[in-house]
This record gives structure tokens, sequence and C-alpha cells, in this order.
């Protein structure tokens, strides 16, 4: 699993979604950028390990946070909670690169490009399935594309295109089946790219 958030405590937490790591190891925090949002609880347990803090400002440096524990002050940790949820949220949203395919009216050297996407067998790939579309995380490009599924029929493909070229390195996953990102907001192209993460 690849973590994308990190909270660090010396107590337990509840409710935490998958990919958010939550440790007592403050080693990550000497690095000059963190590579992913770290969230520091407790008053004394931030003093502790980066020295002097602002007591009105949650935000220590880039993609570093603390707020208070829950004997601290337990209304702004349960607040400081979530609004770290949502800035774990954001973050994983600039990483995820998302393109939408026109097979009709596309470059035809991006149309090519897909269709290789479709038949190359050397490459893990995972593919969420909608009603209507296609999203396709393709983890050698670290990129999403979007294929409308009505295009696809249209153009002649057959249904099971993707299935029939997988070759075992497709993951598929089907809207409606349930993957549970509790408190992480995501858009539906992210949803390949979190299965990735969480299987990595």
């Amino acid at each position: 699993m690849r973590y994308i958030g990190r909270i660090i405590t010396t107590t337990k937490i509840d409710d935490v979604p998958d990919l958010i790591e939550v440790t007592s190891d403050s080693s990550s925090i000497s690095e000059d950028t963190l590579k992913i949002p770290t969230l520091i609880i407790g008053y004394k347990n931030a003093v502790k390990l980066c020295g002097k803090i602002n007591i009105t400002k949650k935000k220590i440096k880039e993609n570093l946070f603390w707020t208070f524990s829950k004997r601290e002050r337990r209304s702004d940790y349960i607040a400081d909670i979530e609004d770290f949820y949502g800035i774990v949220s954001k973050f994983l949203s600039k990483c995820c690169d998302y393109e939408y395919v026109d097979m009709i009216s596309g470059s035809k050297e991006k149309k090519h490009h897909i269709t290789e996407i479709f038949s190359e067998t050397r490459h893990r790939k995972i593919v969420y399935q909608t009603d209507t579309m296609y999203y396709i995380y393709y983890p050698h490009e670290r990129k999403v594309y979007g294929v409308a599924k009505s295009v696809l029929e249209f153009l002649g493909f057959p249904e099971d295109i993707i299935a029939r070229k997988a070759d075992g390195k497709i993951s598929f996953l089907v809207d409606g089946e349930k993957f549970q990102y509790s408190g992480i907001s995501v858009q539906k192209f992210m949803t390949p790219l979190l299965y990735y993460l969480m299987t990595f």
C-alpha cells in the first residue's frame, strides 16, 4: 500500500481511511519537503517535534500540520481531523493526471495510443467501469484515461475489448462494487488510482 497522508500520534484514532498512515514514527518530518500531507496530533507533541509553534496557526510548513489532542481541546481536534482529510483529498486530486480521449474527434496519435494501451500486455492497468465510461489508470505513465463506452461501441470495438486483450495484466473494478474510501472525497476517475495505491 502507498499512503497519501500521514498522522503522527501516540494514541489510537478510529475510522481513519486506509490510505492514511497512523504512526508514532516522526522521522519523516525531518525532511525539508514532505512528500505527503502530515498531521501531528497534540500541541505538546508538535512542540517537541518542531520546536516553538504558533498556537493560532495549524500549518507548520508545506504539507505539515498540527492539532490539539482530544484531551487538550476536543472540538479543535475533531474539526482539524476533518480539515486534514480535505487537504489529503485535494493533494490526491492534484496528483491524479486525468485526460478524456474522444475516440472520434481526438488526434490520430492519441487514439492510436489508447488502442495500444488496450492491446499491450507488458504493463499493468486498472480499469474502472461505469455504465458510460472506462477509466483506465496506466501506472506506466502515472495517468488516468477516460474513454466513453458508447463511442467505442459506435466505432465497432467489441464490448469486451479490454478483457480479451488483458492477459492477466488488467484489474477490473465495476461501478457498484464496494470500495470504501471513507473520509476521502474522490471523483470517479480517481477510483482506479486509489485501487492501485491500495494494492501497490
